[in-house]
C-alpha cells in the first residue's frame, strides 16, 4: 500500500498501531472525517517513506508522538482543526518539510529552535494554538518561508518577530 485516500468520508474510529506495518506508505488523506480522532499511533515512526500526512478538520486529540519525528521524507503535515494538546511535535529531523499546518489545535510551549533545521520550509501555520515565548531565531534559516500564520497566540513574543524574520523572504504573514 503508497496511497491511502479516505478523505471527506464519514469515517468512525481512529488510526489502528497497525499502520506502522505498511512500510511502503507515501500518502496518508483522512482528513474531513469528523468522527475519525484518537491519538495518532507511535508506529507512525516507521513510515520512513510517507510524505503526505493529511489528516486535519477530524478530532485527533492527545499530543502528537515524539515518532513522528521519524518520518524522514515528510514535506506536507495538515494536521490543523484537531483537538491535538502539549507541545508542537518534534521536527527537527524532517529536512524535506515544506507545509506545516498545525492550526488551531491546542498546542503549548514554545516554537522549537529546532525548526531551523527545516531548510526546505515554505508555509508554516500556528494560528489559533497556545504557544507562547519567543520567535526562535533559528527559524530565520528557513529562507525559502515565504507564509507565516501566527494569530491567536495570545503569549507569542511580538517583539522578537522583526529581528528573527527579516531574513526571511515572507511574503505573508498573519499576526494580530
Amino acid at each position: 500500500l503508497e496511497c491511502l485516500r479516505l478523505e471527506c468520508n464519514r469515517l468512525t474510529g481512529c488510526i489502528p498501531e497497525d499502520i506502522g506495518n505498511c512500510k511502503e506508505l507515501r500518502d496518508i488523506y483522512l482528513y474531513d472525517n469528523p468522527e475519525l480522532g484518537g491519538k495518532i499511533p507511535k508506529s507512525i515512526g516507521n513510515l520512513i517513506k510517507l510524505e503526505r500526512f493529511h489528516i486535519g478538520h477530524s478530532s485527533y486529540s492527545g499530543e502528537i508522538p515524539k515518532e513522528y519525528g521519524l518520518c524522514t521524507s515528510l514535506e506536507t503535515s495538515f494536521l490543523g482543526n484537531n483537538k491535538f494538546t502539549g507541545p508542537l511535535p518534534p521536527i527537527g529531523n524532517l529536512l524535506k518539510l515544506r507545509v506545516i499546518f498545525f492550526n488551531e489545535n491546542q498546542f503549548d510551549g514554545e516554537i522549537l529552535p529546532e525548526i531551523g533545521n527545516c531548510a526546505s520550509l515554505e508555509v508554516l501555520f500556528l494560528h489559533n494554538n497556545k504557544l507562547q515565548g519567543p520567535l526562535p531565531e533559528e527559524l530565520s534559516k528557513c529562507t525559502k518561508l515565504h507564509t507565516l500564520s501566527l494569530f491567536d497566540n495570545e503569549n507569542l513574543d511580538a517583539k522578537s518577530f522583526y529581528d528573527v524574520l527579516k531574513k526571511c523572504k515572507l511574503r505573508t504573514l498573519y499576526i494580530d
